[in-house]
């Protein structure tokens, strides 16, 4: 048997894998902890912004669920802002999968437009925002949006929203599961985002 074989030297090798094994993992389990600990904080404690002064519009995001819109309706009748715009997508949420669209039609003493959006999702509705704004001359511009989803919205209305805004965040209808499903989904869309880039 030569000096350089033998079951000491394949010990030692199995002992320089494993030790190397032991490195690569411990280093993934940290970069997934911090991945986590980020993806916690920008979809359970965004930057909280205060109510501001009078707006143009209030800009309600999708889905259009009865909270959602009592939340909407509260801060219009509070006088926060002239018009009221609301995103009513073809499908509604876990808690409420066929939202009433009959605010649309009801009389109130400030206009209300709804709209579906085009395409479905976020972007499509700050691409639509960025047009009104441009067509409609907004200038402050407060758009309303679950909690879980402010952070995304900025980014999103940073990158496709045609002008700064004043995100808000409406609480109702967490638990548990639902923040769970939150965390993993808005994660992963947010990176969804990031690779997109700014709208063209």
């Amino acid at each position: 048997m030569s000096a350089g074989s033998g079951p000491g030297r394949r010990l030692h090798r199995r002992d320089r894998f494993g030790r190397r094994g032991r490195a690569v993992l411990s280093a993934v389990v940290v970069a997934l902890l911090a991945l986590l600990a980020v993806d916690v904080r920008l979809v359970a404690f965004p930057d909280r912004a205060g109510l501001p002064g009078h707006a143009d519009v209030l800009f309600v995001l999708g889905p259009h669920d009865t909270g959602r819109i009592a939340d909407a309706l509260r801060l219009m009748d509070a006088g926060l802002a002239d018009e009221l715009v609301v995103s009513t997508p073809t499908h509604g949420s876990l808690l409420d999968p066929a939202p009433s669209t009959a605010f649309c039609t009801a009389e109130h003493p400030y206009p209300v437009t709804c709209f579906v959006p085009e395409p479905s999702t976020t972007r499509g509705e700050a691409a639509q925002l960025a047009r009104w704004r441009a067509e409609r001359g907004w200038g402050t511009v407060i758009v309303l949006t679950a909690r879980p989803h402010v952070s995304r919205t900025r980014y999103i209305m940073g990158q496709c929203g045609g002008g700064p805004v004043t995100v808000l965040s409406y609480d109702g209808g967490m638990n548990p599961p639902r923040w769970a499903r939150q965390f993993a989904y808005q994660g992963v869309a947010f990176v969804k985002a990031a690779v997109m880039g700014p709208c063209r």
